[in-house]
């Protein structure tokens, strides 16, 4: 199975408890003191500029509502399923309120186990032996009772959804390799793709604009994997992300393509990295900012 229990870290259990604790008219001054520690400055959150402060801006202030059902692993798939067909959704193996309600007996041998209500709750399960179940579940059980909104610098959009566990269809490209590209869509339009891939490795990305050429700009200064054709259906990446991007401000559209140029669907972002990506150069953080229109808000509460 591959999978090692660690528990949360203590500082950062410390930070979630406040946190979560905290009354609704603090959050956001502990928002502004949690960008700081992260990132070594302030700014006004009455006048954000860059990419990474708009982000913090639409955590308090965007549309929560509409954003917690799209964030939900589980209720997305509906909206998807309305907007661009549900052949583009990866088979749905089952769904449980708790760990123990799983019966692994009629599930296949290997597959995704996930958690509808944050980000990296989630493990690939290739066997059913009794040591291999007994690993995840702690992991899976802590991840459950976590309110992933206060996990990582308020994203909002999660603090409402009701968690549950549920189970994928294993798929991937190559053996234990999956080629994800991630669109980040501005305003219901898509701008750039993150192609990623290597992830059970040296996770490896590349950067384009929508129309296949390399960008030299990179986030958190990962790791470039030398250049990839541009796949024969960019087409229908990029119109797909349009279509469920539709009406957002800011939204990360994550698909899935397989060797035979079957897309799937993976989430909608809404916070990548939590808005506090350190850019190479650190002048796109404020080039991308520009593409960022934020809606109107009368006043920051």
């Amino acid at each position: 199975m591959g999978f090692l229990y660690m528990p949360i870290e203590p500082d950062r259990k410390k930070q979630y408890d406040l946190h979560k604790a905290a009354n609704v008219k603090d959050y956001p001054s502990l928002l502004m003191d949690w960008f700081h520690m992260k990132t070594g400055y302030r700014f006004d959150l009455q006048n954000p500029i860059t990419f990474n402060e708009k982000i913090q801006w639409l955590k308090l202030f965007g549309n929560i509502e509409r954003y917690t059902d799209l964030t939900d692993k589980l209720k997305v798939r509906s909206y998807v399923g309305s907007r661009i067909g549900e052949q583009y959704l990866v088979p749905l193996l089952g769904v449980w309120d708790n760990f123990q309600d799983i019966n692994f007996k009629v599930l296949p041998k290997k597959f995704m186990l996930k958690c509808n209500h944050g980000c990296e709750m989630n493990t690939v399960i290739n066997n059913q032996s009794l040591y291999g179940i007994r690993l995840i579940k702690k992991e899976f059980e802590e991840w459950l009772n976590i309110n992933f909104a206060f996990f990582n610098g308020f994203e909002l959009q999660y603090k409402n959804i009701c968690p549950k566990l549920f189970a994928e269809q294993y798929i991937e490209n190559n053996k234990d390799n999956l080629d994800d590209y991630k669109v980040w869509c501005f305003n219901g339009i898509p701008k750039y793709i993150m192609y990623m891939t290597n992830r059970n490795n040296e996770l490896q990305e590349l950067l384009f604009d929508t129309e296949w050429n390399k960008q030299f700009f990179i986030p958190n200064n990962k790791k470039q994997k030398p250049a990839i054709d541009k796949p024969d259906n960019l087409s229908e990446i990029l119109n797909i992300s349009a279509t469920l991007s539709e009406g957002i401000p800011f939204v990360r559209i994550d698909l899935y393509r397989l060797n035979d140029g079957t897309i799937k669907f993976g989430e909608m972002t809404f916070t990548p990295a939590s808005g506090t990506f350190r850019w190479n150069p650190v002048q796109w953080d404020q080039t991308l900012g520009n593409l960022l229109t934020l809606p109107k808000y009368e006043k920051v509460r």
